[in-house]
């Protein structure tokens, strides 16, 4: 969402790759404000971080859509039984 602090991954995005700092530029601006937006116009959910708030954007996203779900943070204490969902790591 628009209020997510990613000024930390910007810059090492920019840092990184340069080739990709003019694109970590506007990424800020790419944002959606509303988080239910954001279930209606994914074509893939991917949880980064591991907060309450994507917990329950998540298991929304699971329950209500078929919109998969790639979790890199492993967001859920037991692995979610949703064909959708692909835990990475876990």
């Amino acid at each position: 969402t628009a209020d997510t602090n990613i000024e930390r991954q910007l810059e090492s995005v920019k840092h990184g790759s340069p080739s990709l700092g003019g694109l970590a530029g506007e990424l800020r601006d790419l944002l959606i404000e509303d988080e239910l937006d954001i279930l209606k116009q994914a074509d893939a959910i991917i949880v980064t971080q591991c907060n309450p708030r994507y917990r329950v954007l998540t298991r929304l996203a699971m329950d209500h859509s078929n919109t998969p779900v790639i979790d890199v943070v492993r967001a859920f204490k037991e692995l979610p039984s949703n064909a959708e969902y692909c835990g990475i790591g876990w």
